[in-house]
This record gives C-alpha cells, sequence and structure tokens, in this order.
C-alpha cells in the first residue's frame, strides 16, 4: 500500500522510534534518510494531495468543470461514502432520475482516491459526447478507473458499441468501473443487450439506485462542507 501524510508532523508519528538521520520534504513527498549496520539509506513517503491540486488534476484529465470546481463545498453523505468504498474495492453502477448528485459522488470519491494515491489515472467519460473513439480507445487502456456517465437510451449504436468495448477491457485487465445512467437497472441492462457483459458487470459492480429530488432546482447552501475533503 502506498504510504501518504498530511504534514511533517504525521510523517515524524510515523517514523517515532525508528533510527533517522534526516527528513528532506519536496513538492509531493519528503525524503527520510535512515541508517542501519551497512550505512544509510533513503525512503520516500508521498503527501496527501492537496484539494487544489486533486481539482487540477481531475480538470486536466478531462473531469466536467462543474463539479470539480464545486468539491470543496461537498458534503459527506451516505451516498458519498458508498461510492468511496465500492470504488475502492471494485466498480459501482448508479441508476435513478437527473439532478440526484450521482456523478457529484463519483467524483469526490475519486478526489478521494487520488488524494491518496489508491487511484493515479482515472478516465471520465461522457458518453453522448464521444467523438474521437481513437483517442478514447488509447485513453482506457492507459486508464486504472474509468467512469461511463450518461449512459442512456439516446445513445446511437457505435456509442453503445465503444461502452460495450470498455466494460469488456475494465473486467479483463480488472479495472474499476463506474457507470452513472437516468435509466432503472432493467432499461440499462436491456440497452447494453448482451448476456456475457451483464453478467460480467453483476460480478464486478455494485447496484445502487439513487431517488430524489432534482439537487440543481433547490437553493445552494454548501456553508461549512470544505472539511469533508480536506479531513476525511
Amino acid at each position: 500500500m502506498v504510504r501518504a501524510v498530511k504534514n511533517r508532523e504525521e510523517l515524524e508519528k510515523l517514523y517515532k522510534g525508528r533510527p533517522v538521520v534526516s527528513i528532506r520534504e519536496e513538492e509531493y513527498f519528503f525524503w527520510i534518510e535512515l541508517k542501519n549496520d551497512k550505512g544509510t539509506y533513503l525512503e520516500k513517503v508521498l503527501k496527501v494531495l492537496s484539494l487544489e491540486t486533486i481539482q487540477k488534476i481531475l480538470l486536466g484529465l478531462g473531469f466536467p468543470p462543474r463539479v470539480v470546481k464545486k468539491l470543496q463545498e461537498t458534503k459527506k453523505t451516505d451516498l458519498t461514502e458508498f461510492c468511496l468504498k465500492t470504488l475502492h474495492a471494485g466498480g459501482v453502477i448508479l441508476t435513478g432520475p437527473a439532478g440526484t448528485g450521482k456523478t457529484h459522488a463519483i467524483i469526490y470519491a475519486i478526489a478521494q482516491l487520488l488524494r491518496k494515491y489508491r487511484v493515479k489515472n482515472p478516465l471520465y467519460i461522457s458518453c453522448p459526447d464521444m467523438q474521437d473513439f481513437k483517442a478514447l480507445r488509447e485513453a482506457y487502456r492507459e486508464a486504472d478507473m474509468i467512469i461511463l456517465d450518461d449512459v442512456s437510451k439516446f445513445l446511437r449504436d457505435f456509442h453503445l458499441d465503444f461502452v460495450r468495448e470498455v466494460i469488456y477491457h475494465v473486467y479483463n485487465e480488472e479495472k474499476r468501473l463506474a457507470i452513472i445512467s437516468n435509466l432503472d437497472i432493467k432499461d440499462l441492462f436491456g440497452l447494453l443487450a448482451e448476456e456475457p457483459i451483464i453478467s460480467r458487470l453483476r460480478e464486478v459492480c455494485v447496484l445502487r439506485r439513487v431517488e430524489g429530488a432534482d439537487l440543481r432546482l433547490k437553493p445552494k447552501s454548501h456553508k461549512g462542507t470544505v472539511k469533508s475533503l480536506h479531513d476525511t
């Protein structure tokens, strides 16, 4: 498991009692020089990524700015914790009406995983906007987590073919997967229309339907929620 600490104080607690000679701090990590019978050697400990760094990474990877820029306002909820737990282990499928926070919860969970280096190269795909399939194919091969957002009945056949291709790739390469859809699970599986795919999804993904009012229509009130991302 990758080791990551928030600050020097936490690092010193981690190495308490060990023969530390010196500590050198870099932008994203610490070098710790230790001694043994043969001399000295170095260990590297990463810094927990800041919210600003995480946002920069996600925006650079093509995640939707409208969601990424609101991460500091995100409250920890049952849904965000569910997404974090399931994505840490494997995969998740979220279905339900538009505006119920599905995409926001998934991206919040990915930010948490990035923060402590549990994932390094997530790929966000907005299914209705897929165009350059060659570039997307290269990107999903390099990704260690893939998010297929807005899988709907309005996708054209070549979009759905690509979605199926990604699912097979994720399954064969044992990568993490998130699928987000406004359809109910029966209609989603009917849309994919291939029993081998449905069987694979049931094996690697936890299914959850998200109910509720359209959050986009509610008044904004997110005061005092920054700590949910920084202090978890």
